[in-house]
Formats: structure tokens, sequence, C-alpha cells
């Protein structure tokens, strides 16, 4: 049996998980609102300064207009242009004056615009979280079945590995020499044993993958690697069955 159908997670848990998933749609569509604002008033910022700009080109067209006027001797046909260009720069200095003041409480909003859009994102990350920690506990629970193999099978190692010692013990005691030169082929027996459990000793975990990680390194593999992938294959796909699905089995 496949260890993902070992266990069906209580309702709790799955409510749980629903509630996460809500939540982050729902602050994930806060934050694509909040981005969305904070585009706006960039384009907004961007136009404020045009008639900045619109003020200072009508100021070098007069400029430049008055010094070709004064050139040709300050003629009177030049004066309809030269109160045009006047009367041009006096409105888009108006303009620009009364942009300037809207665009300070515009770099205001666009400030906290910004910085909601900062706080929605730690809003996405933090449900990204729970999702995470809902999912973990249902994963824990459906591990169960295999917890407790585990417990049993290390439980059923001890009592065999007892067992195998008494023989050991045995042994040891009745070890003598028949002279100085030769055993007691007990001890014989006893070094069968010994070995034994050293063969069957469980090491660490982390002791047998740095065994691998050194074969690795010596071979140019990548054993440990896959050995590990194997490991979490299944589970992280389960993960990822349950995000996509919270009521599945």
């Amino acid at each position: 049996m496949s260890v993902l159908k070992l266990f069906k997670s209580p309702p709790s848990n799955r409510t749980a998980l629903h509630a996460a998933i809500a939540e982050s749609d729902a602050a994930q569509q806060a934050l694509v609102s909040k981005r969305a604002h904070v585009e706006t008033l960039e384009l907004a910022a961007k136009k404020i300064n045009e008639p900045v700009r619109a003020k200072e080109a009508a100021e070098r067209a007069l400029k430049e207009f008055r010094s070709t006027w004064a050139a040709r001797g300050a003629t009177c046909s030049d004066d309809i242009e030269l109160h045009r260009l006047e009367k041009d720069v006096v409105e888009k200095t108006k303009a620009a004056e009364f942009t300037s003041s809207n665009g300070t409480a515009l770099k205001r909003e666009l400030a906290r615009a910004q910085d909601s859009v900062q706080s929605a994102i730690g809003a996405v990350g933090h449900c990204e979280d729970e999702i995470t920690g809902a999912i973990g506990v249902i994963l824990a629970e459906e591990a169960a079945p295999l917890l407790r193999q585990l417990e049993q099978e290390a439980e059923a190692y001890r009592a065999t590995r007892a067992k195998v010692i008494g023989v050991r013990l045995v042994l040891g005691r009745e070890w003598t020499l028949s002279n100085k030169n030769t055993m007691n082929p007990a001890h014989l027996g006893e070094g069968v044993i010994t070995d034994s459990l050293r063969r069957a000793r469980i090491r660490s975990f982390d002791d047998e993958r740095e065994e691998l990680r050194v074969r690795d390194s010596l071979n140019k593999t990548h054993h440990e690697q896959e050995w590990l992938d194997g490991l979490i294959a299944p589970w992280r796909a389960r993960a990822a069955q349950l995000r996509a699905d919270p009521d599945s089995e």
C-alpha cells in the first residue's frame, strides 16, 4: 500500500488547510490590487512633470525669440509674437505651480501605497507559511502508521538482539584457555556472534548519508541525492496534491 493512502486526515486538519488557502487567495488578490494602484500612481507621477517640462520649453522659446527680437532692433512687427510667447510662459508657469502642489500629495500617496504593497507581500508570505504548516500536520497524520511500523520493527529488533547477546554472554563465560597456546572453540563462536551484531548494527541516518556522499565524491556519482529524492518524492507529491485539492485522499 502506498504511504499516501495509509491514513485519512481528521476533518479538523482539512478545515485548517481550507482556511489557510482561502486566506492566501484573498491576500494574493489584495496584493494584485495594491500593485495596480501603485502602477497608476507611478504613471501619474510621471505625468506630473509634464507641465514643468512644458514651462521650461516655453521659457526657452521666449528667451530665444527675445534675442532675435533685440537683434532685429525690437521692431513692432515682432511685438505680437513676443506677447504671445510671454503669455504662454505665464500660463505654463501657473500650470506647473499647480501641478507641483498636487505632486507633493501624490508623492506621499505613492510612498504610502508602496509601503502597503510590502505589507501585502508579507501577508502573502504568512499565508504560505500557514498553508505549509497545515499540510505538514496532515502529512504527519498520514505518516502515523509508518511511524508505528518503525517503532514496532525497532522493538522486534531490540528483542532479537537481546536474544543474540544472551548467546554471546554464555559463550563468553565458557571461554577458557585449555593451554597457553589453544583457545576454547566457544570463543570462536562468540566472535561469529559479535561479527553478526556488528553487521546488524543500525547506523544513524546521517552516517548512512555520509557513506554515500563519500562514494559519490570518489566516483563522481550522485547516488546520495538520488536516494534522498526517492525518499522525498512521494511526500512532496502528496503535499502538492493537498495544496491543489485540500479534500484529496
